[in-house]
């Protein structure tokens, strides 16, 4: 039995022309078809092109495999869960001379830790041959004061997409990705760009929340908070090791911020009552600020 389709009483019957019609209405069916798909995919795009923080290209799928399986084996990941993180309080005098560079109690020990190690790292580099510093999401607070031994160059997030940058590979002799990595929706994907920019001995640095109310909801999204664990797994693809790692916070700094929510100046006033009492505790239960320093 004959399909309608080969019964239309339109089309003429000489045997010449009729194959072509077919052959027509057929690629015409075909055109119809791919154009109604085309709008669909339009209406519907939920591919990392669609999101706005992906400024420079679209994420794949194998991209991705690739960030979120670095493991050769699992010994990797539990030799770097067992490792030690030695946070280092101040004494009367560092207390006094850093806390001009940095009188806010919430990150103060964080930064106080890496600037310690900073201090070690560029202590032997001439001002006229310094290093090659990059800092990822606008923040400079984690290269400040350090202006004569780097060549800082400087990013914003989100306008500059961190998952995949047009920064060539092997450029920098120091990255800082300050408190950025919480506001990234791949984080895996960014770390191993930063790994990509890095030159062989290079080293990242990586501050972020383990605490804070939600928060840049104006200019970027904000996906994530990190536990001392969570920076340990995304570190890693960094194979030269851990240089420094640390949690931070008081149970009272944790629940003024949470009370008295964002940068309020409240806030700021009852943080600098605080400062004094406050700066010289770390609860490893209450942990505010996160930081891990890693080794290309």
């Amino acid at each position: 039995m004959r399909s309608a389709w080969f019964s239309l009483p339109s089309l003429p019957r000489h045997k010449r022309v009729q194959p072509v019609l077919y052959a027509l209405v057929t690629l015409l069916s075909l055109l119809c078809s791919v154009s109604l798909y085309a709008v669909y995919a339009l209406l519907h795009d939920r591919s990392a092109a669609s999101f706005p923080i992906f400024s420079s290209r679209t994420i794949t799928a194998q991209q991705l495999l690739d960030a979120y399986h670095p493991l050769d084996n699992a010994e990797q990941l539990e030799s770097r869960l067992n490792h030690t993180c030695r946070v280092t309080l101040p004494d009367t005098e560092q207390l006094t001379r850093f806390r001009k560079l940095y009188p806010s109690l919430s990150r103060f020990i964080m930064y106080f830790n890496v600037h310690l190690l900073l201090e070690e790292h560029t202590k032997h580099v001439l001002p006229s041959q310094p290093l090659q510093a990059l800092q990822l999401g606008g923040s400079f607070s984690v290269f400040q004061n350090f202006e004569d031994k780097l060549n800082i160059s400087e990013t914003q997030y989100p306008q500059v997409d961190i998952h995949r940058t047009n920064l060539p590979s092997n450029s920098y002799d120091i990255i800082g990705a300050d408190q950025v990595i919480e506001h990234v929706l791949f984080p895996q994907l960014a770390i191993m760009e930063i790994h990509r920019l890095l030159r062989p001995d290079g080293i990242a640095i990586l501050t972020t929340c383990a605490y804070n109310p939600v928060h840049g909801k104006t200019a970027f999204l904000d996906f994530w908070r990190f536990m001392r664990d969570g920076l340990m797994v995304l570190s890693l693809p960094f194979r030269g090791g851990v240089l420094q790692c640390g949690t931070w916070g008081t149970s009272k700094m944790v629940s003024t911020r949470a009370k008295y929510y964002y940068n309020s100046s409240y806030e700021k006033k009852l943080f600098g009552e605080m400062f004094e009492s406050e700066v010289r505790v770390n609860d490893l239960d209450n942990p505010f600020q996160s930081w891990i320093v890693l080794r290309k």
